[in-house]
């Protein structure tokens, strides 16, 4: 059984190893980075190649709060599940695309989880699901 990983960006949150749907038993990414540091976040996917299946970047806030996330220089369009701090997807966004300005959810988030276009599809992810990251 392969074994999933984090890759190393800049800080990464002890322990965390895979991201899954704890209400729909399934995986959303396999290799996870981890993004804490501000610098890590401002960047997030601006400039990098296309995640591939089973990857994924997460961004952590320190505490719940109002995000807005821009799209400016990703070259690709991504999945994202932002969660709140129980881990419950409070706000979804199917294919997000390259150079959108702003994505606003309308609730406070702890935690935004960046993923290939369709993941939330092929997971069948929805709003209130609970997610886990870690083993």
């Amino acid at each position: 059984k392969e074994r999933p990983h984090l890759h190393r960006a800049d800080h990464l949150r002890a322990g965390s190893e895979m991201i899954r749907n704890k209400t729909r038993d399934t995986v959303l990414a396999k290799k996870v980075t981890v993004c804490t540091t501000f610098l890590s976040k401002a960047r997030g996917l601006m400039f990098r190649a296309p995640l591939k299946k089973d990857e994924a970047f997460l961004l952590t806030f320190p505490k719940p709060r109002t995000v807005w996330i821009h799209m400016l220089f990703v070259f690709f369009p991504i999945d994202q599940v932002f969660l709140n701090a129980e881990g419950e997807v409070v706000h979804l966004v199917e294919s997000a695309r390259p150079f959108q300005l702003r994505i606003v959810p309308s609730v406070p988030v702890s935690s935004l989880i960046e993923l290939p276009v369709g993941t939330i599809q092929q997971t069948k992810t929805k709003l209130g699901d609970s997610i886990q990251i870690g083993v």
